[in-house]
């Protein structure tokens, strides 16, 4: 058996999956997918499996705080642009010999159309200011919050807003997020 320590990126979740090492990775994906399913909901097959190893020859160490707290590190995302693990690799032959303490030897992409929104994930950035829109024409986005919604610029954006953005804005507070329900807007805006 091989004790697998596997993160799985930008959802802030370490797993552990203990496999015989005779088993390929493609059934490796299938047992992660499982443990996880309600965290994610794509098929196995949609799962991309890294080797946590860096240009050293380290395995990341499991101490890495903000791959449990779903941060991406720079060091992660280098890895992520490494070779995906071929699906019908023997997983004793990447794993066998590496130490299973206190190491992430698997990163786990999983594609984000397919990462379920059943935890609350407001408590993660207590620190992003609140939008204040108080049905105001231009409306300014904070640049704290630009940088946890993964865009590049750190600065304020201001945005202009059309009439009806209020009343999508109140539907979204009001009846999407207050209500913990899920809400969807379709069709045009038009005036």
């Amino acid at each position: 058996m091989v004790l697998v320590n596997g993160a799985i990126v930008a959802i802030g979740s370490v797993i552990t999956i203990d496999i015989e090492e005779g088993k390929t990775v493609s059934l490796l994906k299938e047992r992660i997918q499982k443990m996880k399913s309600r965290t994610i909901e794509c098929e196995p097959d949609d799962l991309r499996l890294f080797l946590a190893k860096t240009e050293s020859g380290a395995w990341l160490p499991s101490t890495a705080i903000k791959l449990r707290s779903g941060d991406t590190t720079p060091e992660v995302y280098e890895l992520l642009k490494n070779e995906e693990i071929n699906p019908t690799n023997v997983v004793g032959d990447l794993f066998g010999s590496a130490p299973t303490e206190m190491t992430i030897r698997a990163l786990v992409e999983v594609p984000t159309t397919f990462v379920s929104n059943k935890r609350a994930r407001l408590e993660e950035f207590e620190d992003v200011p609140r939008i204040d829109t108080k049905d105001a024409t231009y409306v300014t986005l904070p640049g704290r919050l630009l940088e946890v919604c993964g865009f590049s610029s750190n600065d304020d954006m201001m945005l202009y807003c059309r009439p009806r953005v209020h009343e999508l804005w109140r539907f979204l507070t009001d009846e999407v997020v207050g209500l913990k329900s899920r809400g969807v807007i379709v069709g045009p805006l038009v005036p």
